[in-house]
């Protein structure tokens, strides 16, 4: 994966959001961004699939 990709994933705001007071708080929404960044890259293949 381009380097590019991997700084915009990692972006998201559960790793940068991770000093906040409140991040336990919103650690669901964190999440849900940080997966939903990586389903925009279309990536195929069972290891970006997320288990439900």
């Amino acid at each position: 994966m381009p380097i590019a990709d991997w700084a915009y994933a990692l972006g998201a705001g559960v790793f940068s959001r991770r000093l906040d007071a409140d991040y336990l708080d919103h650690i669901g929404p964190y999440f849900d961004e940080f997966f939903e960044r990586l389903a925009g890259f279309d990536r195929v293949g069972d290891f970006w699939r997320l288990e439900e």
